[in-house]
């Protein structure tokens, strides 16, 4: 693109190609974007970063917390604890009706049951009452005197005694239900019957004795209480049984007496007996209606001149025999026919024989016949007799029942009371059954021993809810001190506040130290200095910008530093280079070249003639590529001085005659100087404080500098604290101070020879275990990262 004056202006360069050209450099830029590892996302690796750099108020809060945890054990009782167990025995068996046996399965909500009889108040009065607690003293003083034990106890005594005989009965009572319920606890076993007990005390004894009291007074006040229940309940059955009795006995004398003022007959029941009499009836009609329809069947048959087929013919013993004998007879006579003729006596006499069974024969049948038609007609005659006797007992049940309202209530009443009263009966009967038949609730499974061994104070458990309590206060005080913290505290931010690449980053060096670090080329200032101007060769297409304006967010970040230093590394390079300061409200350029600011910038702004101006005011300096305009007297109006087209006339004229021209620019907050000369120049370079300048105002000075028209190529992270332990673990790679020094160290002729092996022998105790650890967490950083990069 063309900038104002014509010329190809620079493209703003992307995060990834200032990252590939750092990398062809020597310069490593941390986070490339937004966004990334470091950036604005959450990482395991930004978490071990926060707890590095907060560690010492970290390790304050865990000590604190510590030493609070021993202060608090010491201060507090030994407490011991005694341990029972006892088995719950269900209700599993009851008395019903004809002294059957059911089980109830449902154990688990007798376990339950049990346990909320165990902590309740009745219980704990109980236990409280079988003891005699209230005039213990040695328990009575755990809640009005001091400690039985302890660090108390060894420096303080008070006559508890007094104290405890100035409380009220009742309220000591009340004390000890309290602390007997607030020390007890109930655990059931899961998948048994068997319910634990622990009682903590400061006694040992008096935790053993009360654990296995507090079983006995609960099967005693249960047992008490399923005797008392069932007592009264037996009193209760009792009283109503006589009640329904007497209301029995009365309603069925009027029964009996209405029945007899009526002529009713009763049976046993005083149930009436025509009802019975009219099912009698009815039955026996319908067996004689049933033998009636069978005989008149065979009486069909026998008119029919069927009767030989007859049941009661074929069952004849008599009539078969009959039969018998004719088929005898006619088998002889026809064996006695092939020899003898029929008119032959033997012949004739056989004829006889068999016309006289043939007789006897007919009058069987007939006989058989005649029973069959006479038994028709019996059952002819009692179907009428009992149809008639129905008939009449209908009558008489019909007359009875539109007379008989009252017989019908009386009689209902007297059912009711009679199934009430045997209701009762069997209830009386069952409560007898159980009162006989109690069992214990529970038994004692295991009794306690007075423990040897107190369970609390515990001291590595209170050590470690001190330590967790510790970590999560100085985690919230961490997140809080970081969501305040407004400042660059890491490269990364700085890429994602400004969103402009990030050039380089400048270790932090002691004011007095300053001169010595950048003379010296093997310094890691002199390394920064390097790298930031390969960086800014790299910024653009045409390499380094001809005009490079140099400004802050706010005074005191180390612009006129950076302007200087960057001033040294291009005229090392062999280029002609030209500083000029153009902070013309608080100068301060001129103290690093060792030279006046009498003339300088203001002169050429004010002055008619520049070319004459601009040789008078130009100072040559140390090295003869560098040169140097100072601000000049301190003008009124710095700001109208600056957008005068002279003020563009000079960067012209600067561009011109050498290769590159740095402006020291005043600080972009509060004032137009900065944004007015950003316009003028070929690129502008904004210097951040490390953990000074907010992040917020970094920011509106960036986006103040861009909407003016001048061109941000980038960002450099100044007073950066490379030496901090935390940084030191993730910039390690970057920034560590040993990759500015490489290289001042040149390996012996010997110990390459020796495989460098030679270090080692002459120092082998030269990395202790802190070196050791810290290689270790940075290489487990530098792969995570890696990772992350390649996923």
């Amino acid at each position: 693109m063309l900038d104002r004056s014509g010329r190809e202006g620079l493209p703003q360069p992307r995060s990834g190609e200032i990252a590939a050209i750092a990398a062809g450099t020597g310069l490593t830029v941390p986070g490339s974007a937004p966004g990334e590892a470091g950036g604005l996302g959450f990482s395991p690796a930004e978490l071990l970063y926060a707890v590095l750099r907060h560690r010492k108020l970290i390790i304050t809060f865990l000590l604190a917390s510590l030493a609070a945890a021993l202060i608090y054990t010491a201060l507090q009782p030994s407490v011991y604890q005694g341990l029972s167990r006892m088995e719950v025995m269900p209700e599993t068996v009851k008395a019903v009706q004809d002294f059957q046996m059911v089980r109830d399965n449902n154990q688990d909500r007798a376990v339950m049951t049990a346990r909320e009889w165990l902590v309740s108040g009745d219980v704990a009065k109980r236990v409280g009452g079988d003891l005699n607690l209230s005039q213990n003293e040695a328990f009575m003083a755990q809640m009005v005197g001091k400690p039985a034990n302890g660090l108390f106890a060894r420096f303080f005594r008070s006559d508890t005694g007094s104290k405890i005989a100035r409380i009220p009965l009742s309220q000591r009572q009340e004390m000890v239900v309290a602390r007997l319920r607030s020390m007890l606890t109930v655990r059931p076993i899961p998948g048994t019957n068997i319910v634990e007990l622990q009682y903590r005390d400061e006694t040992p004894a008096l935790a053993a004795s009360i654990a296995d009291q507090y079983i006995k007074s609960y099967i005693g006040q249960r047992m008490d209480q399923t005797a008392t229940a069932s007592s009264g309940a037996r009193d209760l059955i009792q009283e109503q049984v006589a009640e329904v009795k007497s209301k029995l006995e009365n309603a069925e004398a009027k029964l009996i007496n209405y029945a007899r003022d009526n002529n009713l007959r009763l049976d046993e029941n005083n149930n009436s007996l025509l009802q019975a009499d009219i099912v009698a009836t009815n039955n026996a009609l319908h067996e004689v209606e049933k033998q009636r329809i069978e005989q008149q069947h065979h009486v069909i048959v026998i008119n029919q001149g069927n009767a030989a087929s007859l049941p009661q013919v074929l069952e004849n013993k008599g009539i078969q025999q009959l039969r018998d004998r004719m088929s005898d007879l006619r088998a002889q006579y026809q064996s006695n026919l092939a020899v003898m003729k029929p008119a032959m006596p033997e012949m004739r006499q056989l004829q006889a024989r068999m016309q006289e069974t043939q007789q006897e024969l007919g009058r069987a049948l007939q006989t058989a016949t005649d029973t069959v038609k006479l038994i028709f007609s019996e059952t002819l005659a009692r179907e009428k007799a009992l149809k008639a006797r129905l008939e009449e007992l209908e009558n008489q049940r019909s007359n009875l029942m539109s007379n008989s309202i009252t017989y019908t209530i009386l009689k209902r009443d007297a059912d009711s009371l009679r199934a009430q009263y045997q209701n009762l009966l069997n209830k009386l009967n069952e409560v007898g059954v159980t009162a006989d038949m109690r069992m214990p609730v529970a038994s004692i499974v295991e009794r306690s021993l007075p423990p040897k061994s107190p369970v609390s104070p515990r001291l590595w458990i209170n050590l470690a809810v001190a330590a967790v309590i510790a970590l999560m206060l100085a985690t919230a005080t961490v997140y809080i001190i970081e969501l305040l913290s407004n400042s660059f505290s890491q490269p990364d931010q700085v890429e994602a506040t400004l969103q402009v690449p990030l050039l380089g980053v400048v270790p932090a060096i002691d004011p007095t130290q300053l001169r010595e670090a950048a003379k010296d080329v093997k310094s890691s200032l002199s390394e920064a200095y390097r790298s930031l101007r390969t960086s800014i060769q790299f910024s653009g297409a045409d390499g380094a910008p001809a005009v490079l304006g140099v400004t802050s967010t706010e005074p005191g970040e180390g612009k006129t530093t950076t302007s200087w230093r960057l001033a040294h590394e291009f005229a090392g390079l062999g280029l002609r280079v030209l500083v000029i300061d153009a902070d013309m409200r608080k100068p301060s350029m001129h103290r690093y070249f060792g030279t006046g600011h009498a003339a300088g910038l203001s002169n050429l702004l004010t002055s008619q003639g520049l070319t004459e101006e601009l040789g008078r005011v130009v100072h040559k300096t140390a090295d003869p590529n560098l040169f140097f305009i100072s601000s000049g007297p301190m003008p009124p109006n710095p700001a109208d001085l600056l957008t005068s087209a002279r003020m563009g006339m000079i960067v012209e004229s600067c561009r011109n005659a050498f290769d590159v021209t740095i402006i020291d620019c005043p600080p972009v907050i509060g004032l137009a100087d900065a944004p007015l000369i950003g316009r003028i120049t070929d690129a502008t370079l904004l210097v951040v404080s490390s953990r000074n300048v907010s992040r917020k105002a970094a920011a509106n000075a960036a986006k103040r500098l861009r909407s003016t028209g001048s061109v941000l190529i980038g960002a450099v992270l100044n007073k950066f604290s490379v030496d901090r332990f935390d940084y030191n673990y993730e910039y390690r790679y970057v920034y560590y101070n040993s990759y500015y020094n490489y290289g001042d160290k040149q390996a012996s002729l010997e110990d390459q020879n020796d495989g460098g092996n030679s270090e080692k022998k002459a120092n082998p105790g030269s990395r202790g275990w802190a070196a050791r650890a810290r290689g270790a967490v940075t290489d487990l950083v530098s792969r995570y990262q890696q990772h992350t990069r390649n996923g």
